[in-house]
Formats: C-alpha cells, sequence, structure tokens
C-alpha cells in the first residue's frame, strides 16, 4: 500500500464525527474499532459508576440511608452506556453480515440487568443479574472473535 492510500484511508477514518462513530447504525466496525470504542464507553461507565459508589460509601459510613437520587444517578449511567453500545453491536453484526435483530434483544437484557443492579430487592435479583451478566458477556465475546465478511456485504464494504 502506498503512502498516498494510507494517508486516503487514514483521512477516510478521521473524518467520521462523533455522533457517526456512537450514534448511527449505518455501516460496519471491525473488531478492533469495536473493542476500543466499546472500552472507551466501558471507561466512561466504570468512572461514573466509581464515583457514585464513593458517594454510597460515604452514606454508608455515616450510617445513613443511600439518597434515592443515588440510585436514580446509578441507574442514568447504565441506561447511557447502553445506548451507544447498541449501536456498536449493531455495526459489529452488519460486519459479521447479520442485521441488529440480535442488538436490540440485548440491549433489552442490558436494560433488565440495569434495572436489577437498581432494584430495591438486588439480593431477590442476584441471581437472574447473575444470568444476564453472563450472557451479556459471551454476547460481546461473539462480536469481539468472530470474524467479519472481508468482501462487501449488505452493509458495506470492509474495512
Amino acid at each position: 500500500m502506498t503512502n498516498e492510500m494510507m494517508k486516503n484511508q487514514m483521512t477516510e477514518i478521521n473524518s467520521e464525527t462523533l455522533f457517526e462513530k456512537f450514534f448511527t447504525t449505518t455501516g460496519r466496525i471491525g473488531r478492533m474499532t469495536f473493542f476500543k470504542r466499546s472500552f472507551m464507553i466501558g471507561l466512561i461507565e466504570f468512572f461514573a459508576l466509581f464515583c457514585i459508589g464513593i458517594v454510597s460509601a460515604i452514606h454508608e459510613v455515616a450510617g445513613t440511608e443511600t439518597p434515592m437520587w443515588v440510585n436514580a444517578l446509578n441507574a442514568v449511567v447504565i441506561f447511557a452506556a447502553l445506548i451507544p453500545g447498541y449501536f456498536l453491536n449493531t455495526k459489529r453484526l452488519h460486519d459479521i453480515g447479520k442485521d441488529s435483530t440480535l442488538a436490540k434483544i440485548f440491549l433489552g437484557v442490558g436494560i433488565l440487568s440495569a434495572i436489577h443492579t437498581v432494584a430495591i430487592a438486588p439480593v431477590l435479583m442476584s441471581i437472574p443479574l447473575i444470568i444476564e451478566t453472563v450472557v451479556l458477556i459471551g454476547f460481546a465475546l461473539y462480536l469481539l472473535f468472530t470474524r467479519g465478511d472481508e468482501n462487501a456485504n449488505e452493509y458495506g464494504e470492509s474495512k
């Protein structure tokens, strides 16, 4: 590959806006792009949940009840991470040659998992939460390790 071709390809990749990277279902993304973008979302989600956890821990150490807004904020962060995750999953499925049906199913599973995470009685929800977590991790690993179509498919050219 010549330098000119590489420059054109890099310009094409870098011209994608933040919205196009995380909030559209058109096109395809490869395994490495999927990993990098998912990792970025996960890191932001982890940091936000860590900060919320500190607030919750402060209330526990002080012997006071954790305010309801802390649980609500926890749910908002989890739901906020699910949205770009759905779009990334859809693009990755497109790369494999599949439609977005699996992404929609696992968005629903993620929503259930988020609801269980902030449920009033988390002890009662622990078994379903474990099952949902295992299923979500399995789906993410499937998307991460399954090779995409090498040629163009109905969702676009291979990148």
